[in-house]
């Protein structure tokens, strides 16, 4: 996962309330030290299995890419699920390709193919979700570095296992 940097965390905990009460929408915001953009998951049990976090811990550990400029620029749903708990997510566009970039030379570095249904995003909320895209300020930062995450799922909880930096 990539966390953004906090003071943008804050700002997007602000926006997605606003955004929920502006577009008449019912919803629960991400708590800001969850907002993150998922780069790859695994589902594993519970007990998260040693041998896959230092295979994973490997594979991190090789990737060569200097540190890159994000740029979310629009709010919508994603995907299907519950109607009352779909996710509302920002998106990027063009100012997402390092994302995609990223998710490539990790997947690459665990002997996996890249994803080409990958759409870079960061939920927001949880709730009515908008049927299409509506063009927001844009929340930009500079991506330095990624982190190997145990999201304990249904717990609303995320376990930093490590953090590897962007470098050349």
């Amino acid at each position: 996962a990539v966390y953004p940097d906090p003071h943008v965390a804050g700002g997007v905990a602000r926006l997605a309330p606003a955004f929920l009460a502006a577009e008449n929408l019912r919803g629960t915001p991400i708590a800001e030290r969850r907002l993150h953009v998922s780069l790859f998951g695994v589902r594993v049990p519970q007990d998260l299995p040693h041998d896959l976090v230092a295979a994973a811990r490997r594979a991190a550990g090789r990737i060569a890419m200097p540190p890159f400029a994000v740029a979310f620029n629009a709010v919508g749903g994603f995907g299907g699920g519950n109607p009352s708990q779909r996710p509302l997510v920002l998106y990027g566009d063009e100012g997402a390709v390092g994302f995609a970039m990223l998710q490539e030379r990790l997947l690459a570095a665990m002997g996996r193919k890249a994803n080409p249904h990958y759409t870079p995003h960061m939920t927001i909320a949880y709730g009515d979700a908008l049927p299409t895209r509506r063009f927001v300020e844009a929340v930009t930062w500079t991506v330095r570095s990624f982190a190997l995450v145990h999201s304990l799922v249904g717990k609303s909880r995320h376990v930093l296992l490590d953090k590897f930096p962007l470098r050349d």
